[in-house]
């Protein structure tokens, strides 16, 4: 995400890289993590307000892309709150739409007991 992107800006640059004609355009919601270069930067992080505008740009681009072209959607199996896609049946878990915009948050939701206690004992410098 760019300092002051809007949706209209960026569903232009979505549509500048669809003129190319790729094979794949892959769209990841952006998660910072603490303690990396992005997670120092004023601004980024535990802000609500910047949290929301990444959350609503993916979205924006994600229902952009699925309505403009017919990309494949790369999937991750997790199931949680609901961002499962339940039509994928019994054997198979994908997420939904929504479930997508989360997916890098997903993994610590899976980390042991253990993990987290260590995580939580972590002196940060």
């Amino acid at each position: 995400m760019v300092d002051g992107q809007t949706e209209r800006s960026w569903r232009r640059s979505l549509d500048a890289a669809l003129r190319w004609r790729p094979e794949e355009l892959c769209l990841y919601p952006l998660y910072v993590r603490p303690l990396t270069g992005l997670g120092r930067t004023e601004g980024a992080g535990p802000d609500p307000e910047w949290d929301a505008q990444r959350l609503r740009l993916y979205r924006h681009g994600r229902d952009h892309l699925l309505t403009a072209n017919d990309f494949p959607t790369e999937l991750a199996a997790f199931a949680e709150r609901g961002w499962l896609d339940e039509t994928a049946g019994p054997d198979l878990l994908r997420l939904s739409p929504e479930g997508l915009a989360h997916s890098d948050a997903l993994g610590p939701m899976l980390f042991s007991p253990g993990v987290r206690s260590r995580m939580a004992a972590y002196d940060l410098k």
